[in-house]
Parts: C-alpha cells; sequence; structure tokens
C-alpha cells in the first residue's frame, strides 16, 4: 500500500505543476502499466482529489463552495426574469421536460406555473432535481423529484443515485444553468458531481436549452461539461455584445437575447 499511496501524492504533486496529463504519461512516468495507470487515476478521481477526463486525467483544486440559491436569485434578476419568461414559452402539452437546478431555472419553473394558472398549459411530463422547482410547480402539475444525496445551499439533488434516475428516461427538453461559458470549454460547473449529471441529460434529450444571463460569457469555472455545439439553443439577454453573439453564431450556436 506504501508504493500505492506514494504514486497517489505524487501524481497530486504533478497534476499542480501540469494542470492535466494523460494515461500514456501517467504509465511512462511511474513506469507502470496502461490498466494500473487508469485504475490510478480512476481512484483519485472517485475520490474527488482530480477529474477523470477522456484519456487522461485533469488537475482539482479545492473549492470553498460559496453558493447559495437565495444569493444567487438577486443577481441579475430582471435579465434572468425576461429569459426564464422567454423559455417558458418554448414548451407545449405533452413535452417530457427535465428542469436542472439554479436561480434562472426556478425563474423559469415560475414562468411555467404562470402558463398553467392562465389556461395556456393543461399538461406536462416534468421532471426536477430541484426541490425549488417542485415547491413552485408542484400545485399547478405533477412533477416526478429526482433524488439523491441533498445540497441544502444549491436545493437539489446530486449524486449516483441522481445519475441514476434520469439514465433510462428520454427528454424532449432539458433547460439547464452554468456557471461559466465560453467558446473554448463550453458549459462549464463547479463540481464533478454536475458535470457527470449533465453529461447524462445532454444524452437523453432531444433538446438541450442553456439559459444564462451574458455575465456568464468568458467567465470561466472549473470543469467543462458541455461542448458548446452540443446545445441546441442559447437564451441570454440584451447584454451579451454583438461581437460575442457572432463568435458564437459562427460556429452554429443558436442564440437568443431577450
Amino acid at each position: 500500500m506504501g508504493i500505492v499511496n506514494d504514486r497517489r501524492e505524487q501524481l497530486l504533486d504533478l497534476l499542480a505543476e501540469r494542470r492535466k496529463m494523460t494515461i500514456d504519461e501517467v504509465a511512462h512516468y511511474f513506469d507502470i502499466s496502461l490498466p494500473t495507470a487508469r485504475l490510478l487515476c480512476s481512484n483519485l478521481s472517485n475520490e474527488g482529489k482530480a477529474f477523470r477526463m477522456h484519456g487522461g486525467i485533469r488537475y482539482l483544486p479545492a473549492i470553498n463552495d460559496t453558493y447559495t440559491l437565495a444569493d444567487a436569485s438577486k443577481e441579475f434578476s430582471s435579465e434572468k426574469n425576461a429569459i426564464a419568461r422567454y423559455a417558458g414559452r418554448l414548451v407545449a402539452d405533452d413535452d417530457v421536460v427535465f428542469l436542472e437546478a439554479g436561480s434562472t431555472i426556478v425563474g423559469l419553473a415560475q414562468a411555467l406555473a404562470e402558463r398553467f394558472d392562465n389556461n395556456e398549459l393543461s399538461k406536462l411530463v416534468l421532471f426536477t432535481n430541484s426541490l425549488s422547482n417542485l415547491n413552485v410547480l408542484g400545485d399547478v402539475c405533477e412533477v416526478s423529484l429526482v433524488g439523491g444525496r441533498y445540497r441544502p445551499n444549491h436545493q437539489d439533488f446530486r449524486g449516483y443515485l441522481s445519475d441514476h434516475l434520469v439514465s433510462d428516461l428520454r427528454f424532449d427538453y432539458v433547460f439547464l444553468g452554468a456557471d461559466g461559458i465560453s467558446l473554448e470549454n463550453g458549459i462549464m460547473a463547479l463540481d464533478v458531481e454536475t458535470v457527470r449529471f449533465i453529461e447524462i441529460l445532454i444524452q437523453r434529450t432531444n433538446k438541450l436549452i442553456l439559459l444564462a444571463d451574458s455575465s456568464k460569457f468568458q467567465h470561466y469555472s472549473l470543469i467543462s461539461s458541455v461542448p458548446i455545439r452540443k446545445v441546441s439553443t442559447i437564451v441570454t439577454d440584451t447584454g451579451l455584445s454583438d461581437e460575442l453573439c457572432s463568435k458564437y453564431t459562427d460556429i452554429g450556436v443558436n442564440i437568443v437575447r431577450v
């Protein structure tokens, strides 16, 4: 066990210096087989000490996650409301919809609830991993809550059970937010569990709709979760510049500014 632990500590030190390494590089550095190198990287990833990417491993710095949904809801509230109202008009009766967690998505839940109250919608097949979304929509339509490990600051569920519960479902729409968005890194998140969950969702939907105010663009977070080309539509606000908007539309990304 001493040799294994030494390798783990050395690899963490290497990642802090190099930021990422391929499996071949890990195997060569430690003079071990490729299967042993893969196991070493997978163990570090499973412990939350590094991020396992395709063909290699990436540095994962410690995070002081001070996020709370209540605080996030106060930021860019008018922009988020406009984005949410537009997104709420995209769905129709009998659509199968997944609402991810986040302050803008809670706004979307409120917009959908208003459509039910106004008899503009009568039935959705709706899933969410957010208690806040459930609280908004639970009295006006049937909602299936995806459980797992509860995160009080986010008022949502994450982890293995959440991943398992959505892996066999199929959605017409998945609506999600982002901690950061860039052309190079796509949609970014602060934690590995969110990345894994979103990676499953994008495989289970016909249309992936990203709701993000303009402050999230070219804002870099910790881990890339979705290449930007996999997003069907980005709904943002008019604060996004024409120049930056053009860079996204030039590569085929549909952006709506409201």
